[in-house]
């Protein structure tokens, strides 16, 4: 290959390193594929970012009301308890980017309460988020750092020690239910003295 020869025939360049055009792997390939399509739904319910504004759909969904308003109602709905770890969750990862997902309540009869339980939506801490989302340097699809969320879960046994949602009592419930135990058994001795 010095003094002039060229490089052989047969061998064709391959794609420059960090080129977005042409992925590394599989797994990159399905995720960019996913979130084209994610795009494409979120233009479809009308988040369009303003021409020259560098921001994408998905970032005009993130920033708005609807967003806003699905992501404090699943975190109220968990409990603020993250999916994977059982610590504090204070963001919510999209199990999947179908327009069910993301346009929220308005596709199920019911509403919010009914909505909320059928979305593919899960509240995180984000630790978990950033583990799930993130391997190797590479951003997962939705579907693998998913997979990734509940094998953690599974991991940290809280199916084992989840308590019903039905038998969790919140601070004022339990505190006016403490209130009328105490009322109960002040009513109980004073029949008995009197």
């Amino acid at each position: 290959m010095r003094d002039g020869a060229s490089a052989p025939l047969n061998r064709k360049p391959g794609p420059k390193p960090g080129n977005p055009r042409r992925p590394v792997n599989r797994r990159t390939a399905a995720a960019l594929r996913v979130y084209r399509r994610r795009n494409a739904v979120l233009v479809g319910l009308g988040f369009v970012a303003a021409k020259g504004s560098g921001l994408s759909p998905y970032d005009v969904y993130l920033a708005s009301q609807l967003w806003a308003e699905i992501r404090e109602r699943k975190l109220a709905l968990e409990e603020r308890r993250c999916y994977a770890c059982g610590g504090e969750a204070g963001q919510v990862h999209h199990g999947d980017y179908d327009e069910h997902t993301l346009a929220g309540p308005k596709f199920i009869p019911g509403g919010w309460p009914g909505w909320l339980e059928r979305s593919n939506l899960y509240a995180v801490c984000d630790r978990c988020h950033e583990w799930a989302e993130h391997f190797l340097g590479e951003k997962l699809p939705p579907a693998l750092a998913t997979k990734r969320l509940k094998a953690r879960r599974k991991k940290n046994r809280l199916d084992e020690r989840a308590v019903p949602r039905a038998a969790r009592i919140g601070k004022q419930e339990r505190k006016a239910r403490e209130m009328m135990s105490e009322l109960a058994r002040l009513i109980a001795r004073d029949e008995e003295e009197g």
